[in-house]
């Protein structure tokens, strides 16, 4: 048991390395880009509302995230800037590809165990 901790330990340590704060970035626009740069939260705008956010799959995996900010949508997610940085409410927990599990806060991904 205590070479899996170490484990689990040594990979927290590992995204800690390359973590980088994401940075939020409105982009007017009905579709979500193919392609986000690293380290960008795109605030996607249209008819002057925010509708969604989209971000690359922090783990990694290639897949881009998109979540809705529509308040009539099932589920979605509130955003906020705390100190200028991007935070999202509720948690990010992906039931398709890699199935990863994240909050979004102040501008950093922190892991749920």
């Amino acid at each position: 048991m205590r070479v899996m901790e170490w484990l689990e330990r040594a990979w927290g340590w590992v995204r800690e390395f390359f973590r980088r704060d994401l940075r939020l970035v409105d982009i007017h626009a009905d579709e979500v880009p193919e392609q986000i740069a690293r380290g960008e939260l795109l605030r996607m705008i249209d008819v002057g509302e925010p509708w969604a956010v989209a971000m690359n799959c922090p783990c990694g995996c290639g897949e881009i995230v998109e979540l809705s900010l529509s308040k009539v949508s099932k589920p979605h997610w509130t955003l906020r800037l705390e100190q200028g940085k991007p935070t999202l409410s509720p948690s990010v927990w992906r039931n398709v590809g890699c199935r990863s599990h994240y909050w979004v806060r102040r501008g950093q991904v922190h892991w749920v165990p």
